[in-house]
């Protein structure tokens, strides 16, 4: 069963599915709690028995810090995934003017032992 969330000004894209977790957008909500928990739930379900392969895509504008923590528990989620055999290529992309999402992505790479690849993309 997939997850399919459109982005608002506070809320990022969301498209979670076999083999496909992707995440764009903005997160700067007030109840991150209630926005990321259903998230880390179907991803708990989805490690248990993956595809062989998942390609994961992060392209996030601006996230404050409480949504920081959800996007860490994600990718440790998807880390264990990963450290568990299955073949998995996050892609982390930032725009070439934006240093704090960029650190943030390789601040994330550091944290965990994901294929990371951060990719540069022309500002908006």
């Amino acid at each position: 069963m997939k997850i399919l969330i459109e982005k608002t000004k506070k809320t990022p894209y969301v498209y979670f599915d076999n083999g496909i977790i992707e995440l764009k957008g903005r997160s700067i909500l007030e109840d991150s709690t209630g926005f990321y928990e259903p998230l880390l739930s179907w991803l708990q379900n989805y490690i248990i028995n993956p595809p062989k392969f998942t390609l994961v895509k992060f392209e996030i504008e601006y996230s404050n810090s409480n949504s920081n923590k959800f996007l860490y528990q994600i990718l440790a989620l998807l880390e264990k995934c990963y450290l568990n055999g299955h073949d998995m290529k996050l892609e982390w992309y930032y725009e070439n003017d934006d240093d704090s999402i960029k650190d943030l992505g390789y601040d994330f790479q550091a944290l965990t032992r994901l294929p990371f690849h951060l990719v540069e993309i022309k500002s908006r």
